[in-house]
């Protein structure tokens, strides 16, 4: 067993003693598809930079569920 199966294990069952009967997660945990969100972010044109440079360009994308950073690398 490596160290990340013991801690979700180890969670799980820490959570079940201390919740007893209520849910682990009081909300759904659905969401929608990656695809879905992916098509619907607004990445900001002016942020990108010149692709033509080498090195890493870190943008920040606006996405339905609020912004998250980003970055690419031109090849």
């Amino acid at each position: 067993m490596n160290r990340h199966e013991f801690l979700d294990i180890a969670t799980i069952r820490l959570s079940s003693l201390f919740l007893g009967d209520s849910k682990f997660f009081a909300h759904s945990i659905d969401s929608p598809p990656l695809v879905e969100i992916a098509t619907e972010t607004t990445p900001p044109v002016d942020d990108i930079g010149d692709p033509s440079s080498a090195g890493r360009h870190d943008v920040v994308v606006d996405a339905p569920l609020g912004e998250f950073e980003a970055a690419y690398l031109p090849w």
